[in-house]
């Protein structure tokens, strides 16, 4: 799974210059990544951690964002569903040029369909009042090939790559509770006994 991974950090292409849309309320955004190309097929019923996207406030005023799903109109590849996704954090404000790094993961059902797929992660402002998107917004291309695999919806793949990912924290807690618990053997093994006299 690491290696996946690491081809699609490689084949993620970052721009040089943040691609942006503003409005004419001075609420602005834009993205660092152009497009995520993952070259190794991704496997049904497996999860895998994508390269971060980068959401930066190209306006001037400090507002919400948010990063979702979108689709070209009658695009001839499969459409990945948006409860796929899990981005990190899911909505979060930002000032005039500051950056947000949204952690982003794609989950494939064991019942997901072969084949090419292809969807934009859009960055847009969030409208303050009604909890919706304003008609600005950015987007990072993504496009991936899903080919069958062995584990179906497994729970225990599933935890074991979130375990995974969450590294080196993950261990070091791992660690923590391993130590407890051999404490806790010895304890029970050779107890500590203390006695106390009384003076007279």
């Amino acid at each position: 799974m690491a290696f996946r991974i690491l081809l699609a950090l490689i084949t993620a292409s970052l721009a040089l210059l943040p691609m942006s849309a503003d409005a004419q309320e001075g609420v602005g955004v834009g993205v660092n990544v152009g497009s995520i190309e993952v070259d190794e097929p991704l496997l049904s019923g497996d999860s895998y951690r994508l390269p971060p996207v980068g959401v930066v406030n190209t306006g001037h005023v400090t507002a919400d964002y948010s990063l979702h799903v979108t689709y070209r109109e009658a695009q001839p590849e499969l459409r990945p569903p948006e409860d796929w996704f899990d981005f990190d954090p899911d909505r979060f404000p930002l000032e005039p040029d500051q950056v947000q790094s949204v952690q982003v993961r794609v989950s494939i059902p064991g019942s997901a369909e072969p084949g090419a797929y292809f969807a934009f992660l859009e960055a847009s402002p969030i409208s303050e009042g009604e909890g919706v998107t304003v008609g600005v917004a950015a987007a990072v291309k993504l496009s991936f090939t899903v080919e069958p695999g062995g584990g179906g919806d497994n729970p225990v793949v599933a935890a074991w790559n979130r375990f995974d990912d969450d590294a080196p924290v993950s261990y070091a807690v791992a660690g923590a509770i391993a130590a407890l618990l051999v404490l806790y053997l010895l304890w029970r093994r050779f107890p500590i006994r203390i006695r106390f006299e009384r003076r007279r």
